[in-house]
C-alpha cells in the first residue's frame, strides 16, 4: 500500500489500457467482495487491499486471484507510467451529466447523486449502501460507449483508488 501511494503520480500517467485494467479489476472485486459482505466491500473501498478483512480474505482461494489481479494491475500502471508518462484532460461538465443520466437510468434519486459528491457523508453511509453506490459508478464508466468520455471519467475516478 505504501509503494502504491509513493508511486500514485507514475501510476495515475500510465497508458489508459493499464488504467482502464485497474478500474475493471477494482470493479471485479467490489462485485465479489459485495457478494460476500458489504463490511468486506466497504472496506475495500475505504482501505484497500490493506483492510484487515481483505487481508484475511488474500488467503481465501476464491478471493485470491481478483484481489492479487488489481495488486498487479496497479503495479504494472506503476511501471508503464514510469517508462511513458501520459497527462490527460480533466472531465467536461457534459461527461459528468451524461454518467448522472446513466447512474440515474440504474436508479440513483438526486439524493443519491449528492450522497456521492460529498466524500465525508459517502465515507459515514450504510456500507452495503457505498458499495453499490461505487460498483454502479465504476459500472457506469467502464460501460462507456464513447472513449474518450471515458478516459475522461475513469482517470479522474482512479485518482483516489490508486492513491489510497
Amino acid at each position: 500500500m505504501t509503494l502504491r501511494r509513493q508511486n500514485a503520480s507514475v501510476a495515475l500517467a500510465a497508458g489508459f489500457p493499464q488504467l482502464k485494467a485497474v478500474a475493471a479489476t477494482f470493479y471485479e472485486n467490489l462485485v465479489q467482495l459485495g457478494k460476500y459482505s458489504s463490511d468486506a466491500c466497504f472496506e475495500f473501498i475505504s482501505k484497500g487491499e490493506a483492510g484487515a478483512q481483505v487481508v484475511s480474505l488474500m488467503q481465501d482461494p476464491a478471493f485470491t486471484p481478483h484481489l492479487q489481479a488489481q495488486v498487479l494491475a496497479v503495479f504494472e500502471a506503476i511501471a508503464d507510467g514510469r517508462k511513458s508518462a501520459h497527462t490527460y484532460p480533466q472531465p467536461r461538465k457534459a461527461d459528468y451529466d451524461a454518467l448522472a443520466a446513466d447512474l440515474t437510468k440504474r436508479g440513483w434519486s438526486q439524493a443519491d447523486l449528492q450522497l456521492f459528491s460529498d466524500e465525508h457523508a459517502l465515507a459515514r453511509g450504510a456500507h452495503e449502501k457505498v458499495c453499490q453506490m461505487v460498483s454502479d459508478w465504476f459500472a457506469a464508466q467502464l460501460a462507456l460507449n464513447d472513449p474518450d468520455m471515458q478516459l475522461r471519467l475513469l482517470v479522474e475516478s482512479m485518482k483516489p483508488i490508486i492513491a489510497g
